[in-house]
């Protein structure tokens, strides 16, 4: 299947628009921007990535139209970006109203993915203690960290530095894969492959103790329209 440039930009807008909250979530006691300013600084800092998303778009132009869809998500200057906006809105609909702009030196890296089934409720109408994820790798060995454990922040795995180092290697590795127009679709499916690995337990929004979704599968619903 063929993509005019433009859909090339808005597709990795889309997926990309929200990276900034891993790079928070993995920088653990320092200050940090936005989340979307925190997005195009990670494509920007990375002279490798940042060469090959130019080349797969064509040129400086429409590298610059991608970053501003991850700087301009929230208050959209144009078009595409309003399209990124309205997507974002439609996937997370039921915590619209719930949203609240992120104050720069909150230290987001502390909050973890809750379970479904810290939601459900058969014969009583109490409250039960969520129950969260481990910040892990979803990876064959790995798969015990499916199983939701513990409901006490202080007992998690938390992403570091060099996770976040490891995605950057492997997103590195997965765009220089990129030779032709060809490789575009090719190029898709390995970035959400990729998200899936280190994003499945990043919850995307951070506003209450409540069940998220997390940020791969919000970026995959984004991509296929839903």
């Amino acid at each position: 299947m063929k993509y005019t440039q433009e859909e090339r930009v808005l597709i990795l807008g889309s997926l990309f628009h929200d990276i900034g909250k891993f790079v928070q979530r993995c920088n653990l006691g320092r200050s940090y921007f936005s989340h979307p300013v925190e997005g195009k600084k990670f494509i920007d800092d990375n002279v490798n990535i940042k060469t090959t998303i130019t080349s797969i778009l064509g040129d400086e132009e429409n590298y610059e139209k991608f970053c501003n869809i991850i700087l301009y998500h929230h208050k959209p200057k144009n078009d595409i970006e309003q399209i990124v906006k309205s997507a974002d809105h439609l996937s997370a609909s039921e915590r619209e109203l719930l949203e609240k702009a992120e104050e720069p030196n909150e230290q987001w890296q502390h909050k973890f993915l809750s379970s479904i089934f810290s939601k459900i409720r058969l014969k009583s109408d109490s409250d039960i203690k969520a129950i969260y994820y481990n910040q892990d790798y979803l990876i064959k060995k790995n798969y015990k960290e499916l199983i939701p454990a513990f409901s006490e922040y202080s007992n998690l795995k938390k992403y570091v530095e060099k996770d976040l180092e490891n995605f950057r290697n492997d997103l590195e590795q997965i765009v220089s894969f990129y030779e032709s127009e060809d490789d575009f679709s090719t190029i898709i499916n390995l970035l959400l492959v990729l998200f899936e690995k280190y994003l499945w337990c990043i919850p995307d929004f951070t506003g209450n103790p409540d069940t998220d979704i997390s940020l791969c599968k919000l970026c995959s619903k984004k991509l296929k329209g839903e």
